[in-house]
C-alpha cells in the first residue's frame, strides 16, 4: 500500500515516510500495524506485519485502538497526543486538546483490568483535574447477556444513551455503541447495539452534540 496512518492519525505516503525516518504506521482500513518496505533500489511501500513484534510494549490491538481514537478526535477538531505524562504515576493513552475547551483523556482498555484498578486510575486523572473517558476493546465488548463485573465497571450513563459501553473493535474494524443497558430479573442484561464506520461515527457525534435521544424503536435486541 502507498499510504498509512501515523501515530497522530494522519495519512503519510511511503515516500514521505522514508524521508521522515523511523516511525510507527498503521493500515488506514484495518488499523493494524504496517512496516515500511523498499528503499533505494525499490519503490517504498507499506506492508502488514506478518509476525508479532516481541520485547514487551503495548499490543498491536492497543496501538490500533489509539490510532482509531486519534483519527476520530482529529476529525472532530481535537488535537491528539499519545502517552502524555499527566501525573507522576500516569500517562494518558490519548490526550486531547482543543481551543476554548478543557483537555480530556481517553483511555483504551483491551487488556485485563479489575474494577478496583479502573477506579484507582480514574481517580488519578480526576485528582489531576482531567476528565477521562474509557473506550474498551473486544475483550470487554458485550457478547453474552450475562455480563462480568469487569464489563459492568466500564458502563457510563447519559440521558441520550442510558447506560452504555463504547468500544472500538479491532476484530470487526468498527466502532460499537452498546446502549440502554438494563438488567432483567433472573435473565441477565439486555441492550441495543449500533455499529459505526469512522465516517459514520463522526457524522453521528457531530449531529448529536447535545446528545439528543437516538431512534431505537426498530432496532433488534442483542443477547
Amino acid at each position: 500500500m502507498k499510504m498509512a496512518l501515523n501515530l497522530a492519525g494522519q495519512l503519510v505516503s511511503a515516500g514521505d515516510a522514508v524521508l521522515l525516518g523511523s516511525g510507527q504506521y498503521f493500515c488506514p482500513r484495518c488499523q493494524k500495524p504496517v512496516q515500511l518496505k523498499g528503499g533505494q533500489q525499490t519503490v517504498p511501500y507499506f506492508a502488514h506485519q506478518t509476525k508479532a513484534v516481541g520485547g514487551g510494549g503495548e499490543s498491536g490491538a492497543h496501538q490500533a485502538g489509539k490510532v482509531a481514537i486519534a483519527a476520530l478526535a482529529n476529525a472532530l477538531g481535537w488535537q491528539a497526543d499519545f502517552e502524555l505524562v499527566v501525573n507522576p504515576e500516569q500517562r494518558a493513552d490519548v490526550y486531547l486538546t482543543k481551543p476554548n475547551c478543557e483537555s480530556q483523556v481517553i483511555e483504551y482498555q483491551c487488556s485485563p483490568l479489575t474494577p478496583t484498578q479502573l477506579l484507582k486510575r480514574t481517580q488519578g486523572y480526576h485528582a489531576s483535574g482531567l476528565a477521562v473517558t474509557w473506550i474498551v476493546g473486544d475483550r470487554f465488548r458485550f457478547k453474552s447477556r450475562h455480563l462480568s463485573r469487569q464489563q459492568l465497571a466500564f458502563l457510563n450513563y447519559c440521558p441520550a444513551w442510558g447506560f452504555y459501553l463504547f468500544c472500538y473493535s479491532t476484530q470487526l474494524h468498527c466502532w460499537v455503541l452498546q446502549h440502554h443497558v438494563v438488567a432483567l430479573e433472573f435473565q441477565g442484561y439486555q441492550w441495543r447495539t449500533q455499529y459505526f464506520k469512522p465516517r459514520q461515527l463522526v457524522a453521528f457525534l457531530s449531529k448529536n452534540r447535545l446528545l439528543k435521544p437516538i431512534n431505537i424503536q426498530n432496532m433488534p435486541i442483542d443477547w
